[in-house]
């Protein structure tokens, strides 16, 4: 059994927590006391201001809760079979053009969007192509195939259907409340009320639109859980004796979408190349200070196995690299 948050960990989740309300309220160029009293631009409502803030706090505590409770009770990832190709770099899915169901053109993949919970990437983030089409988001349940050979992602879906859904600014993070807006137009399930990763199944399923019946579990405030991997990019990674290296991409499980590994360049702060870290070897996110912070030291991290985005990541990669970090592999925990 795993222990739970620090105190370090959960102070961290309240400043992530108020800084959404910051970011949400503060008018660049003056000081924050001036929220109270700027006029327009709904910032002259004092009391949303301690409702927000209110929220910000609550939130806070819940999500600190959740974590202590995942963290303690983590499940063991699924094994794959040995030799399998299990990752694949999200980096190489960004521009590749996104066809609907007719072959017509939707855009092109600009970003892609994770949960912050599971990291589970759970949108891509379509951009118009010359067709006047608004950012748009496209969940794997729209995906019917992804031909890599031809940098062309099938989707389930038509002009129309895209230009009907809800618009959603392209951000660093997205609401809770604005992702439902769009399960509900889609009429997908909510996948943190379920038992797996994708709420009942363990894979996205291929849906059609239709409206969704059920409603939401959980709360739907203002919170963000959704992140931005282009914003993710370029992340400080802090070892526990100092910076190592800054976040230079993810790895997803290509059928559950899963980050399997963030991929680290180490090469600003020592002559060496990218190597890769497990979401699980992660003790926390500083949204707020644009930070990841893990309990390896640099000289442990520096002489990990290099990671060459030209080659397969097969087992024997993983073995190595479970080893050198002396974890354990989940594969033979799963076997165990």
């Amino acid at each position: 059994m795993s222990a739970g948050l620090t105190k370090d960990e959960i102070r961290r989740i309240m400043l992530d927590k108020l800084g959404v309300v910051y970011e949400d309220w503060h008018i660049p160029g003056r000081p924050f006391e001036d929220i109270m009293t700027a006029p327009g631009e709904r910032r002259e409502d004092a009391r949303a201001f301690v409702i927000a803030l209110v929220a910000a706090l609550v939130g806070g505590v819940a999500e600190a809760i959740d974590r202590n409770n995942a963290r303690i009770t983590r499940p063991r990832r699924r094994a794959a079979a040995p030799g399998a190709v299990r990752v694949r770099a999200l980096r190489d899915v960004q521009g590749y053009r996104v066809e609907g169901q007719d072959g017509e053109l939707l855009g092109e993949v600009r970003d892609a969007y994770f949960d912050d919970h599971s990291w589970t990437v759970r949108y891509l983030l379509i951009a118009d192509a010359g067709r006047e089409l608004p950012p748009v988001f496209l969940s794997p349940h729209s995906l019917r195939r992804i031909d890599r050979r031809q940098r062309a992602i099938i989707a389930a879906l038509t002009p129309a259907e895209l230009r009907a859904s809800p618009e959603i600014a392209p951000r660093p993070a997205i609401s809770r409340a604005a992702e439902i807006g769009l399960l509900k137009y889609y009429g997908f399930p909510y996948y943190w009320s379920g038992r797996h990763r994708w709420g009942d199944d363990v894979y996205p399923q291929p849906l059609a639109i239709a409206p969704a019946a059920n409603e939401p579990g959980g709360e739907a405030g203002p919170e963000a859980h959704l992140r931005s991997v282009r914003d993710f990019r370029h992340y400080t990674i802090h070892a526990t004796d100092g910076e190592i290296g800054h976040v230079d991409d993810v790895l997803i499980e290509p059928r559950s979408w899963a980050v399997g590994y963030i991929v680290v360049d180490t090469r600003r702060w020592w002559p060496g190349a990218r190597i890769l870290l497990a979401p699980e070897w992660v003790n926390y996110v500083s949204w707020v200070e644009r930070s990841v912070h893990v309990s390896i030291d640099r000289a442990t991290i520096r002489t990990a196995p290099p990671y060459d985005r030209t080659h397969a990541i097969d087992r024997t990669y993983e073995a190595r690299l479970h080893a050198h970090y002396g974890r354990p592999t989940y594969w033979r925990d799963h076997a165990a």
